[in-house]
């Protein structure tokens, strides 16, 4: 099956995407935003950028970190940090380890069955630094996170993020819902009770943790 036929449009080529944003900046004071996955800046980033709040997003392809910040020269309020969410070890004993691919899931996925080889590929990348992600929220500041990188560590950021101390202080944004990304992570959300707010196009969508 080829799960790229009909997927609906990321969310920077959704035009929900950007009135949803704006209002969630408005309606929870939001002080910065951060991200995981620039790739070359034209896509979620540049659409962060424009509200000109900080933005910090976190890219570990060297070539997509050149380009992103070529791409996003224009806007001082952006820093593109070249390096890995979280430790790297982690990402890739949690892919090698992880079940989902052995599943009957009717789940979107890169690489087809070579989808773990791909996600393992997706993050060999040169000596950065690494768990940027934790070192950017862990404290108190009203923050929009947007979960977007490595589809074989997305569950893996999202677990982490919900381990930090200052979660009411947060909106948690996940792109791919219906791709073994983030999957699990919309399941949890409604296992603990925290209101996830879909996008009408089922593909994207945010959740407040005191909401």
């Amino acid at each position: 099956m080829d799960r790229n036929i009909h997927y609906p449009l990321e969310p920077s080529a959704d035009p929900e995407f950007k009135p949803v944003m704006k209002n969630i900046i408005k309606k929870f004071d939001v002080q910065e935003i951060v991200e995981t996955g620039t790739r070359i800046g034209t896509g979620s980033t540049l659409i962060f950028a424009q509200t000109k709040l900080p933005v910090f997003s976190i890219e570990c392809n060297a070539k997509h970190v050149a380009e992103a910040k070529k791409n996003l020269r224009g806007y001082p309020n952006v820093t593109i940090l070249h390096g890995y969410s979280l430790k790297l070890k982690t990402m890739l004993k949690f892919i090698l380890e992880d079940d989902i691919y052995n599943r009957n899931f009717n789940l979107r996925r890169e690489g087809g069955r070579l989808a773990q080889v791909y996600y393992l590929h997706e993050i060999s990348c040169s000596a950065v630094p690494e768990n940027l992600l934790i070192k950017l929220i862990n404290n108190s500041k009203q923050q929009l996170i947007l979960l977007d990188s490595s589809g074989g560590a997305g569950y893996l950021e999202f677990k982490k993020v919900m381990s930090i101390k200052y979660l009411k202080n947060k909106i948690l944004m996940l792109d791919d819902i219906k791709h073994v990304k983030h999957y699990r992570s919309v399941k949890e959300l409604k296992k603990l009770g925290i209101k996830f707010h879909y996008s009408r196009s089922k593909r994207w969508g945010w959740a407040k943790f005191n909401d």
